[in-house]
């Protein structure tokens, strides 16, 4: 008898419960809020619940009711995209101090009006190389302008409105004697402009110069009218004019040397010094004349040392001797000229010398007399 049993039944394995899977969560970058990123995150979200439901049909209620949050959604964001696109801003309206300029295409972007009057504001502060103020009521604001509406372009409303500002631009104003002559956009124009005028003067580089009147660049708010070009203001301060001065009558003058002398006619002058007799007679030395000599509003001294050669005359002496007869001359030394070397500082106005000073003199040869005999026999 085979006492063997059969092989018992091997024992059920218990499944063994799986270890929770860890899921990592990308957080994903929150963009700025948007109605159409609102909508298209509600229509995610939807999605996900519908996906959900689909699997388990049993649960047909919610699925029913997602089905109507869907379509309600879409109807909702479609009106919602429908009337922004419809009603959001296209264009710019401008007006300045009430008076409208027209409305300008928007074509740049995110609708931003302060960024018409930024751009506007750059252009006149590049043309003119300083910052400016603006005096007038600038209204922008956004509008909706069909495709029938009369617009212009972006850059023609940014040169409109530059053309119809009212500013004040910080410049330079440059007085003479106190007194404003020109008015220029910024101070390294004003300066460029005095520049020029000295060197129609200068007859070298690096000479000394200065000028004869009291000249002062001033910066300033000066208003946009009142601006002078660069080529106008130069023309304005080395036009001639005519000043009254009063002259003191020096030895050996007369009354047509001191007219010429200060660019009069003689009738001009005897009309500004009518106690003077017309052909000059009791003119003594030391008298005062009226004159009006025509000036640039702005003269240029220069100064200048030149060293020179100068011949220094002879002197001629007579000696009276009875070995000639009477009328009778004889030389018997002839005169010889010296020979100096001078430092002179010369001074000029307008490139007209005025005034000349000797600061040294140095002769290298001197004069040799002349000597003439005259008889006396």
């Amino acid at each position: 008898m085979d006492r063997r049993q059969p092989n018992p039944r091997p024992p059920q394995r218990r499944p063994q419960p799986r270890p929770p899977v860890k899921r990592t969560v990308v957080k994903k970058k929150r963009l700025p809020r948007d109605w159409t990123l609102l909508i298209f995150e509600a229509f995610g979200r939807l999605g996900k619940i519908f996906a959900q439901n689909l699997r388990n049909l049993r649960r047909w209620r919610y699925f029913r009711l997602s089905m109507l949050i869907l379509i309600l959604a879409g109807l909702v964001g479609g009106g919602v995209i429908i009337t922004n696109s419809i009603t959001r801003p296209n264009a710019l309206s401008v007006a300045v101090n009430g008076d409208s300029l027209g409305i300008a295409r928007w074509d740049r972007g995110v609708l931003d009006p302060q960024y018409l009057i930024h751009h506007t504001t750059t252009r006149l502060e590049s043309q003119f190389g300083t910052t400016i103020t603006i005096s007038d009521d600038v209204a922008i604001r956004g509008v909706r302008a069909g495709r029938n509406a009369e617009t212009i372009t972006f850059d023609a409303m940014v040169t409109t409105l530059a053309d119809a500002l009212d500013f004040y631009v910080y410049g330079a104003i440059i007085t003479v004697n106190g007194q404003q002559e020109a008015t220029l956009g910024n101070i390294p124009q004003a300066e460029s402009l005095l520049a020029n005028i000295v060197e129609q003067f200068k007859e070298y580089e690096g000479q000394r110069y200065s000028f004869v009147e009291n000249v002062v660049v001033v910066p300033s708010n000066i208003h946009k009218d009142d601006l002078m070009t660069a080529s106008y203001a130069q023309t304005t301060l080395t036009t001639h004019r005519p000043v009254q001065e009063i002259h003191t009558v020096r030895h050996g003058e007369s009354l047509y040397s001191i007219a010429r002398r200060f660019g009069m006619t003689l009738p001009q002058l005897l009309a500004a010094n009518p106690n003077v007799n017309p052909d000059g007679t009791g003119l003594r030395e030391n008298d005062l004349l009226v004159v009006t000599p025509t000036i640039p509003i702005i003269s240029v001294r220069t100064y200048e040392r030149v060293t020179t050669e100068e011949i220094l005359p002879f002197t001629t002496e007579h000696r009276p001797t009875p070995a000639l007869s009477v009328g009778q001359q004889r030389i018997i030394q002839a005169g010889r000229e010296g020979m100096a070397i001078s430092t002179v500082d010369i001074i000029s106005v307008n490139g007209i010398e005025t005034e000349r000073t000797t600061v040294i003199q140095q002769t290298t040869q001197e004069p040799l007399p002349e000597i003439i005999e005259v008889g006396s026999g």
